[in-house]
């Protein structure tokens, strides 16, 4: 063997033992930090997720009056289209259904509706002056798909507002 074959040989020999533990806790030391940082990382995300689901709910409880009376509203609206849809037009009873279903669009329902439900309100609104006009079956069951509509604009508003299809009471 060549002397410099075996100078490097003992310095091997000597560095080994000496530099291995240290790479050993180094490599340890670096695992450590990754999970650790990993660990930090979903903590982080965990706390954002639950900021924003208490803020959401805190925006709901600031809301809960505009919310609750909007929701009132929007079951008085319903009834009365129900109702509308059920009785034969020019009766004394369809006159006072549709003052208060015009009272409400003109007044309360249009301080707290939700545009899509503002938008299948006016819908129905015109189509019901069209049937109040003509009566034929035909205008009947447009103005009950209106109706309809309504109702389920009326039910994505809800959602929309209050974060889910069923409000809870406090």
């Amino acid at each position: 063997m060549k002397p410099s074959s075996v100078f490097w040989l003992r310095l091997a020999e000597r560095a080994i033992p000496i530099t291995l533990p240290v790479l050993v806790a180094l490599a340890g030391g670096f695992w450590a930090l990754y999970n650790y940082m990993g660990q930090q990382e979903r903590f982080a995300m965990e706390r954002r997720f639950e900021d924003e689901r208490q803020t959401r709910a805190r925006l709901i409880e600031a809301q809960r009056p505009f919310l609750t009376q909007q929701l009132a509203l929007y079951f008085e609206t319903s009834q009365l289209v129900g109702k509308i849809i059920t009785q034969q037009p020019k009766t004394d009873e369809w006159a006072k259904l549709e003052s208060r279903l015009w009272a409400l669009y003109w007044s309360e329902l249009a301080m707290v509706e939700h545009p899509v439900v503002e938008a299948a309100m006016k819908n129905f609104g015109d189509q019901l002056a069209v049937f109040r006009n003509d009566g034929s079956e035909a205008q009947r069951r447009t103005l009950e798909r209106r109706a309809y509509e309504l109702a389920h604009a009326i039910r994505s508003g809800i959602v929309s507002a209050w974060g889910s299809a069923t409000p809870s009471a406090k």
